[in-house]
């Protein structure tokens, strides 16, 4: 019997994601889509170095040490703003919180990721993966432009992030004013 190396055992494991670790993903990858060289062709997605730099920023937490495990977890965070922007959209007069059993059991049948996950709790990173993934975003334009700038800025800087990042941990890059340094200025008009 062969002897499994500890890369290959880490990877049999899977990822566990927490609010915190999806948290510091979400702002690293904000980070990263504003470096151009970071972004594949039409903008739609990150090159390997872009999800290498975000797996050396997780830093092997949460068993995630595989750009596999990134990809993953991005798409399924693509699908969360997906559903949620579906039922921000379909239910804009009553909010959700107006919508009753039988409507969450209705709209529920037959999927597999249940729309009723957001009854209670909004989809926590709605806002920047709007900005990220939404029409705005269809060619990377937006994470360089000034207001994908200051969605940045403000995410970075958000309660959200700070209280999930220590003030040591310098992985954000973020100058003294607490702003986005300049290699994510947004591109010139």
């Amino acid at each position: 019997m062969t002897q499994k190396t500890a890369r290959t055992q880490q990877l049999d494991k899977p990822a566990r994601w927490t609010q915190e670790l999806d948290d510091e993903f979400v702002a690293y990858y904000v980070e990263i889509a504003g470096r151009a060289h970071d972004v594949a062709s039409g903008g739609k997605c990150l090159k390997n170095a872009g999800w290498q730099a975000i797996l050396a920023k997780l830093d092997g937490r949460g068993n995630i040490v595989d750009i596999n495990q990134l990809k993953n977890r991005w798409k399924r965070l693509k699908e969360d703003y997906v559903d949620y922007a579906w039922l921000v959209k379909k239910f804009s007069g009553d909010g959700l919180q107006g919508i009753d059993d039988a409507k969450w059991a209705e709209l529920d049948e037959g999927r597999k990721h249940k729309y009723s996950r957001f009854r209670f709790t909004p989809f926590r990173h709605y806002s920047v993966l709007d900005g990220i993934v939404g029409d705005s975003m269809a060619n990377c334009e937006y994470m360089r432009s000034a207001a994908g700038m200051r969605l940045c800025n403000e995410y970075a800087n958000s309660s959200v992030l700070q209280s999930n990042v220590s003030a040591s941990d310098e992985s954000l890059d973020h100058n003294q004013e607490g702003t986005v340094p300049e290699t994510m200025t947004a591109a010139p008009a």
